[in-house]
């Protein structure tokens, strides 16, 4: 056994628990691989199962349409938020009360947040979007701002 070793051990140092930790780190940098990056935002929070649902946005002429997954999310659990430039959708589904009695062998299924921020590539009217929770799927049509081109006059040299 090395010198170094044997130092860490006589202060604490447990090689297992580094172990345990590092496995740790290792599985959390993976999710954050799994996740899409762009254009997602996340924000910090403490550390808990955050889930950052799939997107699909769709450009009609006049106004984009998004469809967002929110499997096993009530409508009331929903929260959509917009400006004139971004679109974000949240969630918090709440840990289900344990029964009495009852052990569970394995417990994965807990509290978990949703997160996504959406920025459109041009400015839209919040005031008008419309969003639908239809069979884990979030609709959100939002009308693009139109704004009159303006004239601008060119001095002739």
């Amino acid at each position: 056994m090395s010198k170094e070793l044997k130092k860490r051990e006589e202060v604490g140092w447990d090689p297992q628990e580094a172990l345990r930790e590092l496995d740790d780190m290792v599985r959390d940098f993976e999710a954050k691989l799994a996740l899409p990056w762009f254009p997602v935002r996340m924000r910090p929070r403490r550390h808990q199962l955050m889930m950052a649902p799939r997107i699909d946005l769709n450009d009609h002429g006049d106004h984009y349409e998004a469809f967002i997954e929110v499997p096993g999310v009530p409508k009331d659990a929903v929260q959509v938020h917009m400006t004139k430039t971004s679109l974000e959708v949240s969630a918090e589904l709440e840990e289900e009360e344990r029964e009495e009695g009852k052990e569970s062998l394995v417990r994965e299924r807990n509290h978990q947040e949703i997160y996504r921020r959406l920025t459109f590539p041009e400015e839209v009217d919040p005031d008008e979007a419309e969003a639908i929770v239809s069979n884990g799927l979030l609709t959100v049509k939002v009308p693009k701002v139109h704004k009159p081109e303006e004239k601008r006059k060119i001095e002739v040299k």
